[in-house]
């Protein structure tokens, strides 16, 4: 039965590392991996994936050794996820989390029974069933999936206290581009009254028992919050090409 690298960090205490990609690219998964990152956050919130590419970057970042986390859209339909997990991610982020109902929901749809509603069939997260049937194998993926909550409103801030309580529940992110949007700020994520709702929330998940997940600009940035506490953290495939890109144009005189 497969494992699951950041399932195991996470129940260590020790950071992990993560690349966001917004394109379904086996390349560019299989690259990270050999570079050393941990997962990918594959986007499917606002990114180009269809259930056949998503299932070849997941195949590559495999190969590559990475655990692969989907941002879904704001579906809240069990069986729409669970054609997510059968290409065999690691687990999910559910966005746009405002309520404890809202993760219990997650939960549900991302485990079987008796955790959740997820439907039995032993397909490629079982490898096929190659080896025969296996009972060992529900429990065991279980126990391997990875449930991630994106609150991005004021509502989900709110009620943060009864998400983190939520048995089930791994990690959680604060969402701080829509966070910025629906309090009246938008593209302004740097602002202060953003800045001081979320640090808040984000101080509150680093004192629970789930893991806080964020998003940083650079390996200084990253090495800070894992000081924080933060045992998640990513950047965004855009954020390394597009400075790296820029400057490489500047420096040939284009």
């Amino acid at each position: 039965m497969q494992t699951n690298g950041l399932r195991r960090r996470l129940e260590l205490g020790q950071p992990s590392f993560g690349i966001g990609l917004l394109w379904p690219s086996p390349e560019l998964a299989e690259l990270s991996g050999y570079l050393g990152f941990d997962w990918l956050w594959l986007d499917l919130e606002h990114g180009p994936f269809d259930l056949d590419s998503l299932t070849n970057v997941v195949r590559a970042a495999e190969v590559a050794g990475m655990e692969t986390i989907v941002r879904l859209s704001q579906t809240r339909d069990p069986e729409a996820i669970l054609r997510y997990l059968e290409t065999g991610v690691t687990g999910i982020v559910l966005p746009h989390v405002r309520s404890r109902a809202d993760v219990e929901f997650a939960v549900s749809a991302v485990k079987y029974p008796p955790l959740g509603v997820r439907s039995a069939g032993q397909f490629r997260p079982a490898r096929w069933a190659a080896g025969g049937p296996n009972p060992a194998f529900y429990a065991s993926e279980n126990h391997r999936t990875v449930v991630v909550a994106l609150v991005e409103d004021e509502q989900g801030l709110a009620n943060i206290d009864a998400i983190l309580d939520v048995d089930g529940l791994d990690a959680v992110v604060i969402g701080f581009g829509d966070l910025a949007l629906t309090m009246g700020h938008p593209a302004d994520k740097g602002h202060p009254d953003v800045l001081r709702v979320g640090r808040a929330a984000q101080d509150k998940i680093i004192a629970s028992t789930k893991a806080l997940q964020v998003t940083v600009q650079d390996g200084d940035e990253a090495k800070t919050w894992i000081d924080r506490g933060a045992l998640m953290v990513r950047c965004s495939l855009q954020s390394v090409l597009i400075p790296g890109l820029r400057t490489w144009l500047e420096r040939a005189g284009a």
